[in-house]
């Protein structure tokens, strides 16, 4: 008995298509290569501030600007994919993890 559809046994229309999927991937992929190579991809260092060009446009030394302390976003951006990538593997795995903190009463 199986107990679950795969895209095979669904009717043509309701189908994903192959084309979806690669896009799917490919975005992924390159999140997850970004994200290993930030110290090599960042054109800046993300936490070097300079507060008289802050809330600076875009311009060729920084494609996405300055933020409100003169910090470059692009490479605030690229360091930001590293740790949205860490929070799901420290967190806890399922409902039966405590933490040694946790009440136990």
């Amino acid at each position: 008995m199986r107990l679950r559809a795969t895209d095979s046994d669904r009717p043509r229309h309701e189908r994903r298509p192959a084309w979806a999927v690669r896009f799917g991937l490919a975005l992924v992929a390159t999140i997850v290569l970004v994200a290993v190579a930030a110290p090599w991809v960042a054109p800046q260092d993300p936490d070097q501030q300079d507060l008289s060009r802050r809330l600076e446009g875009p311009s060729r030394e920084h494609l996405l600007g300055l933020d409100e302390l003169g910090r470059d976003v692009l490479s605030r951006l690229v360091y930001g994919v590293r740790v949205a990538g860490a929070a799901p593997r420290a967190a806890p795995r399922g409902p039966g993890c405590r933490s040694r903190w946790a009440s136990r009463g």
